[in-house]
């Protein structure tokens, strides 16, 4: 078993969508060469139905596809929010809860 939690947040050169893909297919590769029968992949919530997912979302979307069509024993584990003390989901939250801490 093995655990996807490859995501390239940080390229710079705007190519982070396509990094995330092939880092996909070469982990597909690597399972399926070592006979890997099982993954878990950590990713972001669906978007609602009926509406169109940003950027962000469609390239998880198409990542988890990837490893979903490549190694038949695939798990997906969504969570809505993964915070740290560095973490850029973490930042709204921040903001929102300093701004309400202002109205009082």
């Amino acid at each position: 078993m093995a655990f996807y939690f490859v995501h390239s947040l940080d390229a710079t050169d705007g190519r982070t969508d396509q990094r995330d893909v092939t880092a996909a297919h070469r982990f597909v590769q690597a399972a399926t060469a070592n006979h890997l029968s099982r993954c878990v992949f950590f990713t972001t919530l669906e978007p609602p139905d009926g509406v169109d997912p940003p950027a962000y979302q469609r390239n998880r979307l198409e990542v988890e596809r990837i490893l979903l069509d490549g190694i038949p024993g695939t798990m997906v584990v969504r969570a809505g929010m993964l915070a740290g003390a560095a973490s850029r989901s973490l930042l709204p939250m921040c903001g929102w809860y300093n701004a309400s801490r202002s109205f009082r």
